[in-house]
């Protein structure tokens, strides 16, 4: 992203109407293409948050208010990722005036009146500055991604080493992450975290590499020792995901450590009851329990669609969540179970028929 400075937005704000016109007028002379005007300190910050300049020329006063004061208030609008500098227009130059701009964080000072020539040169020169830190921002932003997509592929891979022991698990996680999916749609989450969500998912069980084949692919019940030694791959997972500064790899942990929960507090590993139970792993435990109900195992058969939609609905308020069995009830499991029976089609209609 590489601007025209003479293009980039710049505000003035606040002083009283001939100075402002006159800073709007030099700017404009000197070739500034989008300058506009905010006197009262309410216009100040709505500009700020509508309009986003990348450079505010603030006077000392604005609309009867301390202009610093105002700065302050600047610094709390969201929606920047690099903030736009603040250059202080004072009356007077004293040291303590130059002092109080610089600590609440205005990047320069300049005293009325100002030669035209000089303003000119100062906001172009920031305006640079301002330029070179969003291109640094974007190229670090895609660095971070191409890291992040490294470092889930690496934690996948892994994830499928450890259901690779047991036959079809590769489909199921693909049926995990677009029903995950599904289900954070239906309880209205924005685009990104229903990605995230859906992508963390397909790691919940990434702790069972922890678990011996003759556990994991015992075709019989489970003794009391074998279930306890199989309950270990929940904190086993998290562990194993812990301390990533990936977002996706944050909601994996938090599943893969609390997918095993109950809303009624008698899950494991930490006895967890209602929303003390990460949201994220209160929807991964619907999408787990009807996958596992509708697809073979080594010790039962699959059961019907409709046989498990009905024991998700039974146990809504104790097992899981209500909010999302209300969710996952929403969901065209017909439409569904057509993708999910194609072990995880990833064609594009065939996501949409399957509501994620």
């Amino acid at each position: 992203m590489v601007l025209d400075v003479l293009s980039m937005q710049v505000l003035v704000a606040g002083g009283d109407r001939i100075i402002a016109q006159r800073l709007e007028r030099m700017l404009a002379d000197g070739g500034f293409e989008r300058v506009v005007t905010a006197l009262e300190a309410e216009l100040v910050l709505e500009a700020v948050a509508g309009g986003h300049p990348d450079l505010i020329l603030l006077d000392l006063e604005v609309g009867g208010r301390d202009g610093l004061e105002v700065l302050c208030d600047l610094s709390r609008v969201d929606g920047y990722e690099v903030a736009p500098p603040v250059v202080v227009v004072a009356r007077e130059c004293s040291r303590e005036t130059v002092r109080r701009a610089l600590n609440y964080g205005a990047a320069d000072l300049v005293i009325w009146p100002v030669d035209q020539g000089e303003l000119a040169l100062r906001v172009r020169n920031h305006l640079k500055m301002r330029q070179t830190a969003l291109v640094l921002g974007d190229r670090l932003h895609g660095a971070e991604a191409d890291l992040e997509r490294e470092r889930l592929e690496s934690v996948e891979r892994l994830a499928l080493a450890a259901e690779a022991r047991d036959r079809g698990m590769g489909a199921h996680l693909r049926r995990i992450e677009l029903l995950t999916g599904a289900i954070a749609r239906r309880l209205g989450w924005s685009p990104d975290e229903c990605r995230r969500v859906a992508r963390a998912a397909r790691v919940h069980d990434i702790g069972k590499i922890a678990i011996p084949d003759s556990i994991l692919l015992k075709p019989g019940h489970l003794s009391e020792q074998e279930r306890e030694r199989m309950r270990t791959h929940a904190a086993i997972g998290a562990d194993i995901l812990a301390g990533s500064r990936s977002p996706v790899l944050q909601i994996a942990e938090q599943i893969a450590r609390s997918h095993h929960e109950r809303w009624d507090g008698g899950g494991y590993p930490d006895g967890l009851a209602g929303e003390r139970i990460p949201i994220a792993a209160r929807v991964v435990a619907v999408a787990d329990a009807f996958d596992a109900m509708t697809s073979e195992r080594p010790y039962r058969a699959a059961g019907s669609l409709a046989d498990a939609v009905a024991a998700i609905a039974a146990e809504s308020g104790s097992q899981f969540d209500p909010g999302v069995v209300s969710a996952f009830l929403e969901i065209d499991h017909d439409a569904q179970a057509a993708v999910l029976a194609a072990c995880g089609s990833t064609d594009a209609a065939d996501r949409e028929r399957a509501g994620v």
